[in-house]
């Protein structure tokens, strides 16, 4: 990514003149995983109590079936390209959801609902 200067932040004192420095940060991957998990955080609130208010962000999510990571990498070796195989999704609330899953088959190349027990044929997931 590109360099980012963090001016809110009080920075680091320098060890030679102690001195408080101003800092700034710079995400690079310098070796990328051959699969990527991504994580997308659809829940919030909280606080310190155990009884603060969370809710559920149910906002449609976009994406391509392909990622490519290459703008933010300074790879040696390795690829910085992924293909989409699989989406777990979650349904209902956070006082009760359930969890499942659309799967890429490696072999066939059509996919898969995995409900519980219970799979099926399905569409490929829509994209933006």
């Amino acid at each position: 990514t590109e360099r980012e200067d963090l001016e809110d932040v009080e920075g680091y004192k320098c060890e030679k003149c102690k001195w408080q420095r101003g800092a700034c940060k710079k995400l690079t991957i310098y070796k990328a995983p051959k699969v990527l998990i991504l994580h997308l955080k659809r829940f919030s609130g909280g606080g310190l109590s155990r009884f603060s208010r969370f809710s559920k962000n149910s906002a449609r999510v976009s994406f391509d079936l392909e990622l490519d990571l290459g703008r933010h990498c300074n790879l040696k070796e390795g690829s910085s390209r992924y293909k989409l195989f699989a989406v777990s999704h979650h349904s209902g609330s956070l006082s009760g959801g359930h969890y499942y899953a659309e799967v890429e088959n490696a072999y066939d190349g059509r996919w898969y609902n995995f409900n519980d027990s219970m799979v099926s044929s399905c569409r490929q997931p829509e994209t933006s």
